[in-house]
């Protein structure tokens, strides 16, 4: 679930009263905060507060970080509650992720939020770790550990490496910052438009308002489709589905089939961008199949037109489609979003 996000709006955890705000927002997740937009003297309110979230928007919990003297206590109302994935906030070593990889268990999912120094070192670690789905990035927190100033010419290599250390890994690409300026959509936009072009797979919002222009920035444009498609790669993440390396903002499903049953087929990828217009693509679709012979094997290449929550959808059809056609071209069906 956490691979497919882009873009989760934070709210303070001890403020219940905005959670539906939250929910309704139109952002794909919501990260019940319990660290920086939560003062000392509420932080036992804001867990407590954890468990009156009702919304069918999944949630993701930010607990405080390793030696704050919160942090135990998150981890115990975290694990009870089993959201859909916690952020981990100055996220620099192994053995934090360890420690709280076996507190949580196999069923949620670390989002490795990286905001020093020490934690870009340590960036291929913390997304190769088995635990970590994906690398966020705290780009204020940084630029305060660094004392530099928040420029984009000044952290293109910091976040340069958190989308290699990804794509080494396996994992989605990386969440970018916060904009934080929250009066003016078109700065987000344009942030959300700059990370989406090094190949960010989503962004951190702190307000509502900011949420549809993040989305609109890493929508590809209609000059940018055309460019996108028929992209293929032969990786494959840990994770089931990444995006493809060479169209970042377009997702596509894990499939593969073979004739020969002695060995596996090569993985293939295709991809063809988001579907135009002003949302995402309303439903994904399985386009132009074509078959490449690779001696005793024939392996099929699929191109989507897929939103993120269609991945799922995509992949179970694909599979469907998979066994009923092993072996012939398929043909084209139109797959309704989850």
């Amino acid at each position: 679930m956490s691979a497919l996000i882009v873009a989760p709006l934070f709210v303070p955890g001890h403020r219940p009263d905005r959670f539906a705000k939250a929910a309704a927002s139109g952002a794909d997740a919501v990260i019940l905060d319990l660290e920086d937009a939560v003062p000392l003297d509420a932080k036992d309110a804001a867990r407590d507060a954890l468990a009156s979230y009702a919304s069918a928007t999944p949630a993701l919990v930010r607990i405080n970080a390793q030696g704050t003297p919160w942090h135990a206590a998150d981890i115990a109302a975290v694990a009870a509650l089993k959201p859909a994935a916690v952020m981990l906030p100055k996220a620099e070593d192994a053995a934090t992720l360890d420690a709280l990889a076996a507190a949580l268990g196999p069923d949620i999912a670390i989002i490795a939020l990286v905001e020093s120094a020490r934690g870009l070192a340590a960036a291929r670690m913390l997304a190769a770790h088995p635990a970590v789905t994906r690398l966020a990035f705290g780009s204020v927190d940084f630029c305060a550990d660094l004392g530099s100033a928040h420029l984009r010419d000044l952290l293109l290599p910091a976040r340069f490496e958190l989308v290699l250390a990804s794509r080494l890994a396996g994992i989605a690409a990386p969440l970018d910052g916060v904009t934080v300026r929250i009066d003016d959509e078109t700065e987000a936009e344009g942030d959300a438009r700059h990370a989406a072009s090094l190949g960010f797979g989503g962004k951190l919002a702190i307000h509502p308002r900011q949420v549809a222009p993040i989305r609109a920035g890493f929508r590809p444009s209609d000059d940018e489709l055309p460019a996108s498609a028929l992209r293929t790669t032969s990786w494959r993440g840990r994770n089931g589905f990444t995006p493809a390396a060479t169209a970042p903002r377009a997702w596509t499903a894990p499939w593969w089939t073979s004739r020969s049953a002695s060995a596996p087929a090569p993985f293939w990828r295709g991809c063809e961008g988001i579907a135009a217009g002003s949302q995402w693509g309303s439903e994904a679709a399985i386009r132009s199949p074509a078959s490449i012979s690779t001696g005793r094997k024939r392996v099929f290449m699929v191109s989507a037109l897929v939103r993120p929550a269609c991945v799922p959808t995509l992949s179970a059809a694909i599979t469907s489609e998979r066994r009923l056609r092993t072996g012939t071209a398929m043909e084209r069906r139109p797959i309704s979003s989850s």
